[in-house]
């Protein structure tokens, strides 16, 4: 969290900080299992990324759209949509990497 936060200070759209912030919560995850820290890899990262999911947005997008503010809703909701598919692609890529023996 503490990376993303960094990160966002850079002022880059939040797919790209989110992008970024899953890819090195995985690529730190994987050092730390290798090294002996932590024992199961997937459990390390999503532990690790579970603080980057947007579960207040999707929320109060539902909330809106219960409420009868359709725009604010939609707009809440692909958001929170657009964010957790750049926190999977950024963990996507790095087990890619994983798996084909790179790392």
């Amino acid at each position: 969290m503490t990376i993303v936060n960094l990160i966002s200070k850079l002022e880059l759209t939040f797919f790209i900080d989110n992008l970024i912030g899953s890819a090195l919560a995985a690529l730190l995850s994987h050092i730390l299992v290798h090294i002996g820290v932590g024992e199961n890899i997937d459990k390390v990262i999503i532990g690790s990324i579970m603080c980057l999911v947007p579960g207040v947005a999707i929320t109060n997008s539902i909330r809106d759209t219960m409420s009868g503010d359709f725009v604010s809703g939609l707009s809440r909701g692909a958001e929170a949509v657009f964010s957790a598919i750049a926190i999977a692609l950024g963990v996507g890529i790095i087990l890619n990497f994983y798996a084909k023996g790179v790392f």
